[in-house]
Parts: C-alpha cells; structure tokens; sequence
C-alpha cells in the first residue's frame, strides 16, 4: 500500500468510526428528525455520506453498495425525504459499512499512479487527480460526520465523542 493510500485510509477509517460513534442511540424517528433551528437530519446526512461514497468507489474502480441506487434525495442539496421515504438509519449504517469495507479493501492494492491518474475534468473543489478527489472527500466525510455530532446534541442527546 503506498503511503498515501494508507493515510487516505486512516483517514477514511476515523470518519466512519465518529460517524458510527455519533449515530449510536438515535432512533429511527430521531434519525428523521430536523433539529428544532434547522439543519440537516441525522438521516440526510449519513444518506448523504453514503450517496457521496459513490463517487469515491468510481475512482477506485469498485461496485456501487447494494441498495444505494435508493440514495437519490442525498444528493448534495437535496430535500430530505419524509419520515416515510427515508432510508431507515440502520439500513444507511449498513450501507456505510459495505462501502467503508470495499473502501479500505481498495485502498489495499491503490497504487501512487492511481491517485496521480488525471480527472477527466478539473474541479476546483476535487482538484485535478484522482489522489486530490479521494483527499477532499476524505475532508467531506469528516465535515458531515461534525454535523452528525451537533444534530446528535441538538436532538437532546449527550455527545459520542469525548
């Protein structure tokens, strides 16, 4: 594994464990929930992650997660879907999972010329290789996972995270 790949993974690694920190105790009809002066809900945003780890296993060249093709109102602006049309959180957890597996399972075999592989086009926020686009999705995950965190404690719950 090359060193970038291993940092990537690290990264990726301590993501999905505060994520999975923070979403432990919230129920499904929490996990719904806006929190009373706005925000996201805990469901919008781990859909959100997962629907966004799409994009991370195209560049790594692996499948879809089971189930994410579900993942349509995650998208980055979306409207939250109702009580109703959400993905349950445990199905979400479980998605996240799956690709947190295939995620570090690729990163296994990722080599220096993948993460200097060129995007097909130039993104200001991705930059221009496949290793800058996998960095700022690392940085993404671990935004959302903070926002997880303060819609945690906005729900009347203690924090995950000490």
């Amino acid at each position: 594994m090359s060193t970038a790949a291993e940092h990537l993974a690290h990264q990726y690694r301590m993501a999905y464990g505060a994520g999975r920190m923070n979403l432990r105790g919230i129920s499904t009809d929490e996990a719904v929930r806006v929190p009373d002066g706005g925000g996201s809900s805990a469901n919008w945003i781990t859909g959100h992650i997962v629907y966004v780890r799409g994009a991370i296993h195209g560049f790594l060249g692996i499948e879809p997660v089971a189930g994410s093709d579900r993942l349509e109102p995650y998208t980055r602006g979306g409207t939250a879907p109702s009580a109703e049309e959400a993905v349950p959180i445990k199905e979400l957890i479980g998605m996240w999972k799956a690709s947190q597996q295939a995620v570090e399972a690729a990163l296994g075999g990722a080599t220096d010329e993948l993460f200097a592989r060129p995007l097909d086009e130039a993104d200001p926020r991705l930059g221009e290789t496949i290793g800058s686009a996998l960095a700022f999705f690392a940085f993404h995950e671990g935004y959302h996972v903070g926002q997880i965190g303060i819609t945690r404690r906005r729900l009347g719950l203690e924090g995950a995270i000490a």
